[in-house]
């Protein structure tokens, strides 16, 4: 479908991803105030949204959101989650987790650099002969969607690994 009007470029590169015109449409809503009741509604919804999706108690947990690239969600994550005298494992076979070696390092925060190819799905035998010889790792980092190569990690069964090992 082609909007008139709407000038559309072909985005090549890894992220941002070019968008549907369905989803283009969606965006043209009258604009809401931050400071008004229905914008602190939305975001208590979402917020709350986000508590649900990882099955947690509302009572008990929240939810915080950030406004910025997939980067700052990295950094916040990694540099606030991790408990004192604990270590994270970065499963790294890309672009985005190489970058959450890099946050590790800015912020020396002890880590364990798992390397494999960056067109390759991470050794999933690997991954838990680590976890079962660092019992000090208290985070799992991971990629998703490696957008540079187009690459899904196994995540659910990295996550299963995290979980078994605590």
């Amino acid at each position: 479908m082609y909007i008139e009007g709407i000038k559309r470029n072909i985005l090549l590169n890894p992220g941002p991803a070019t968008t549907t015109d369905t989803v283009k449409l969606a965006q043209i809503v009258p604009d809401i105030c931050p400071r008004e009741k229905d914008f602190g509604d939305l975001m208590r919804k979402m917020r709350d949204d986000l508590v649900r999706i990882v099955h947690g108690d509302l009572k008990k947990y929240t939810s915080v959101m950030f406004c910025g690239s997939g980067t700052i969600n990295i950094d916040v994550c990694l540099n606030s989650l991790l408990p004192a005298g604990k270590r994270i494992l970065v499963i790294n076979n890309g672009a985005y987790s190489t970058r959450a070696v890099e946050i590790c390092q800015y912020y020396g925060l002890p880590h364990i650099d798992l390397r494999f190819p960056v067109d390759e799905r991470p050794d999933l035998e690997q991954v838990e002969q680590i976890l079962k010889e660092n019992p000090d790792i208290a985070l799992v980092h991971t990629t998703h969607n490696e957008t540079g190569t187009g690459l899904l990690n196994p995540i659910r069964e990295i996550g299963a690994l995290a979980h078994r090992y605590g």
